[in-house]
């Protein structure tokens, strides 16, 4: 957890860095809101981009190799894997076109726990000894 929280850090010095530049630059030119709002704009999507998309990518991957997991040890049923390979892939490519992607990767975790929650209540009796 301490690389990515210091490259979080190295991500928004390297933003602060560009905004003070492009702070410094402003006095050359000669339309000031033209800059500052084509900077906000640049330096938000930079941010977005490489917190969002890192974010994006570490659940979908996640979700990947958990399903696989499930799919070979048997912990879980088979359609809750498959169900989450398929949100995998949703939230991959349709994270930027669909609103509600970002429920999903929440969600799966919800359903897988709450499936071994139950399950480990019940109790199973070939693991009981019995």
């Amino acid at each position: 957890m301490a690389v990515a929280t210091f490259e979080h850090f190295l991500e928004h010095a390297l933003i602060c860095g560009l905004w003070f530049r492009l702070d410094f630059n402003r006095r050359f030119v000669r339309d000031l809101n033209f800059v500052r709002r084509f900077g906000d704009f640049f330096l938000r999507a930079i941010d977005y981009l490489s917190v969002v998309l890192r974010d994006i990518i570490g659940a979908a991957v996640f979700m990947i190799s958990t399903s696989t997991v499930v799919i070979r040890t048997g912990i879980a049923p088979r359609w809750i894997a498959f169900l989450g390979l398929l949100l995998a892939v949703i939230l991959l490519i349709g994270s930027f076109f669909i609103s509600w992607s970002v429920a999903v990767f929440p969600s799966w975790v919800f359903l897988i726990s709450g499936y071994i929650l139950i399950d480990n209540l019940h109790g199973n009796p070939l693991a009981d000894g019995g």
